[in-house]
C-alpha cells in the first residue's frame, strides 16, 4: 500500500476504500499465479537444452575460456554465482539450474518495484508485475540454464539502485551485469553516457563519479581475474569469437550466411509472440516520439531504444531468448508512462493475451528438453550409426561417446565422412523439415521459444551431396 495514503481517511472516501480492496485482490491474483509458476519451475526435471548450458556446467567445475568452459567471453559473474552455490552443497548442474530459475522468478517483483519507485503508483506496479509474470519468454529464461535471466535480473537491480540515488552500488551492479551477460555492454554504457552528456550542465558529480567508479572497479576486477587465468590467449580468443559472431555463425545483419534466419521467420513460428511484440513496439514508439519532442529523456527510454537496435540487428533471431530483454524493457517503458489511460488499456490487452500463453505453459506436464529426449532415445541403441546435427553437438558427444557425431555446419567434413562409408544407419537431427528423409520423430519444445527437434532415420545409402 502506498505510504502517501492516510488510513484514517479511508472511511470517509468509499472510492478510495474500494480502490484499496481492488489492489489487494489484484495482488492476491498475482501472488497466486507467481506461486503456480514457481512450483511449475521446480517440478521440471534437470535437463540440458544446449551445448552452452553444458559449457556453463563445465565452467563451474573447472573454469577455462580457452577450453570452452564456458565459451568466450566466459561470463565470469555468472560462473562465480554458481560456484558460490556449490559451497552450500549443490552440484554444478543444480547450481546453474537454480540460478536460472531464481533469476527468472526475480524479474516480476524487481520490475514492479522499479516502476513503483519511478511513478509512485501502486496500480502501475501491479500491472508491471502481471505483465512480467505472464511474459511469454519468462519460462524459457528459467529452463534454459543460461545467463540471460540472471543478466536481466542484475540490470533491474542496477536500475532500482540508480533510481534510489545509490550511485556507487548502482555502478557495481552495472559492472556485475556485464560480468554475467557481457553482450549487454552497449545497452549499459550508451544510455549512461548519453544521459551524462545530455545533462552536462546540471550534472551532479557526487552522483556520477561514484557511479563511474563502482562500474570501473567492478569491471577491472573481473578483467584482471580473466587475464590472470587465461593469459594473452584470451585476446586471440576474443578476436576469433567476436569476428566469428559478426561474420559467420552469429546469424545477424552482418553475417555472410546463405540460409540465415530473420525476425520474419520468428514471427511466422510464433504469431502470438509477434503480435505482442508489435503492439508493444508501436505503443513504445508513440511514447518515445512524445518524449523526444518534449526533450524528456530518461534511462528506461534510452536503454529500451539501445536494446531494440542491438538485439534486432546484431543478435541471432533464431534464439527467441534474445527477445526477452526488449520485451521486458518495452513493458517497463509503457508502465512508466501510465499517466495515459490508453497505455493502460493496451497493456491490459497484452496481459490478457500473455495469460493465455502462461496458462498453456503451466498446464503442460514436466518434460525433458528436446535434446535430452533425443539422447535418452538413442543411448540404449548399441548398433553402429552416425548422427549428423548442428544442435547440441558437444552434448551428444558427451552423452553418446560410443557413436560418431558430426557437426552439420562443417559440410565438407560431413561429405568426406559419408563418402568413405558404404551403407549404415544415419540419424539426422534438425529443427527444419527435410523432404529426403523418412522415419521422423518429433521432440517438442517444453515452452515457447524452445525449438522442436526432428530426428530422421535413414537405412539406405546416404547421398552425401545433400550437404
Amino acid at each position: 500500500m502506498p505510504r502517501f495514503i492516510n488510513l484514517p481517511l479511508i472511511r470517509y472516501y468509499p472510492s478510495l476504500q474500494n480502490k484499496i480492496i481492488l489492489w489487494r485482490i489484484l495482488w492476491g491474483v498475482n501472488i497466486a499465479a507467481y506461486s503456480w509458476l514457481a512450483i511449475w519451475f521446480f517440478k521440471q526435471p534437470f535437463s540440458i537444452s544446449s551445448d552452452d548450458a553444458l559449457f556453463f556446467i563445465g565452467g563451474v567445475k573447472s573454469f577455462s575460456i580457452l577450453e570452452f568452459r564456458p565459451h568466450f567471453p566466459g561470463y565470469p559473474g555468472f560462473i562465480l554465482l554458481a560456484k558460490l552455490l556449490t559451497i552450500f552443497g549443490l552440484s554444478p548442474e543444480n547450481s546453474i539450474r537454480y540460478i536460472s530459475i531464481l533469476s527468472a522468478l526475480a524479474i516480476p517483483p524487481l520490475s514492479g518495484l522499479l516502476i513503483f519507485y519511478k511513478v509512485k503508483q501502486q496500480f502501475a506496479a501491479i500491472l508491471t508485475f502481471a505483465a512480467m509474470l505472464t511474459m511469454p519468454l519468462l519460462p524459457l529464461l528459467g529452463l534454459l540454464m543460461l545467463s540471460d535471466g540472471c543478466g536481466i535480473m542484475m540490470l533491474l537491480i542496477a536500475l532500482i539502485l540508480q533510481e534510489n540515488k545509490k550511485p556507487l552500488l548502482a555502478g557495481i551492479a552495472f559492472g556485475l551485469t556485464l560480468s554475467i551477460r557481457p553482450s549487454f555492454l552497449l545497452i549499459v554504457i550508451i544510455p549512461q553516457v548519453f544521459l551524462m552528456i545530455k545533462n552536462a550542465r546540471t550534472l551532479n558529480f557526487k552522483i556520477s563519479m561514484p557511479l563511474i567508479s563502482g562500474f570501473v572497479i567492478c569491471g577491472m576486477v573481473f578483467l584482471v581475474g580473466l587475464f590472470a587465468i587465461e593469459g594473452y590467449g584470451l585476446l586471440n580468443e576474443a578476436l576469433r569469437f567476436t569476428s566469428g559472431h559478426f561474420s559467420l555463425w552469429g546469424n545477424n545483419i552482418l553475417s555472410d550466411n546463405d540460409d540465415k534466419k530473420n525476425l520474419f521467420d520468428m514471427a511466422y513460428q510464433a504469431p502470438l509472440l509477434a503480435t505482442i511484440m508489435i503492439t508493444l513496439l508501436i505503443t513504445s514508439t508513440v511514447i518515445a516520439i512524445k518524449n523526444i519532442k518534449l526533450k524528456q529523456y530518461n534511462d528506461i527510454l534510452i536503454i529500451t531504444l539501445t536494446a531494440c537496435i542491438w538485439v534486432f540487428l546484431f543478435q541471432n533471431p533464431e534464439n527467441m531468448r534474445h527477445l526477452s530483454l526488449p520485451l521486458i524493457l518495452l513493458i517497463l517503458l509503457i508502465t512508466s508512462a501510465m499517466q495515459s489511460k490508453y497505455y493502460m488499456i493496451i497493456l491490459i490487452g497484452v496481459i490478457s493475451i500473455q495469460s493465455l500463453i502462461f496458462i498453456a505453459h503451466l498446464t503442460n506436464p514436466p518434460a525433458l528438453s528436446p535434446l535430452a529426449q533425443i539422447a535418452k532415445n538413442l543411448i540404449h541403441n548399441d548398433e553402429e550409426y552416425m548422427i549428423i546435427t548442428n544442435h547440441g553437438v558437444a552434448y551428444l558427444k558427451y552423452k553418446l561417446p560410443m557413436h560418431r557425431i558430426s557437426d552439420a555446419y562443417y559440410k565438407n567434413r560431413v561429405k568426406y565422412l559419408l563418402k568413405n562409408k558404404n551403407s549404415f544407419k544415419i540419424y539426422i537431427i534438425s529443427s527444419n523439415k527435410i523432404k529426403e528423409y523418412f522415419n521422423e520423430t518429433i521432440f517438442n519444445g517444453r515452452v515457447l521459444g524452445e525449438k522442436n527437434l526432428i530426428l530422421y532415420i535413414q537405412q539406405a545409402k546416404y547421398r552425401h551431396d545433400n550437404f
